[in-house]
């Protein structure tokens, strides 16, 4: 569900979360039985475009992180290299 994120930061930053199903009268060539069966969406693309921005933030956050986690495991094997060879 993780990949759904960005997405849904930007349908609640655009206000268009509540748009996402057209209303029933613009159906009126459809059975009522049959309405729920039928998904009408209106999204524009500049949601899509800032959830392409959300989901570059993300990944470069993680990049960073992983960059640091790298950074801090080298360290701390040197570190255990050295005290391990204070012992010898």
């Amino acid at each position: 569900m993780n990949w759904m994120a960005p997405f849904v930061f930007a349908l609640r930053e655009s206000q268009m979360a509540t748009a996402l199903i057209a209303p029933s009268n613009s159906m009126s060539n459809v059975s009522s039985d049959s309405e729920h069966n039928i998904q009408v969406h209106e999204i524009e693309l500049c949601v899509l475009d800032r959830a392409l921005e959300h989901q570059a933030m993300i990944l470069e956050e993680a990049r960073l992180i992983i960059t640091v986690l790298s950074e801090l495991m080298a360290k701390l094997k040197k570190l255990f290299l050295f005290s391990c060879a204070l012992f010898l």
